[in-house]
């Protein structure tokens, strides 16, 4: 995140490579939840990749939007899709 310039606008950043833990694996998202204080059932995870972003978070008990702005991929059982981050509103 540090060379996109977004750090100020974050209260927290998880690293993989820091933490030893990937993507789809619920501990990521367990840890980020640690960090914030919140319980699963009070996240929302957005993300553009389902099995790592959509399947992890869903299997750590969070919400999850799949965004796919191209409306390219297919449909998935219980999978929430968004085509565009402002369609977020929508699902808080």
């Amino acid at each position: 995140c540090p060379h996109l310039g977004l750090t100020s606008y974050l209260d927290v950043v998880v690293v993989s490579h820091d933490v030893g833990i990937e993507k789809p694996h619920p501990g990521i998202f367990h840890i980020a939840l640690e960090h914030v204080g919140a319980p699963p059932q009070e996240a929302l995870m957005v993300g553009d990749q389902y099995h790592s972003d959509i399947v992890g978070a869903c299997a750590a008990g969070l919400r999850a939007l799949w965004l796919d702005r191209d409306g390219v991929f297919d449909e998935r059982d219980g999978c929430v899709r968004i085509g565009s981050l402002s369609d977020i509103l929508k699902h808080i």
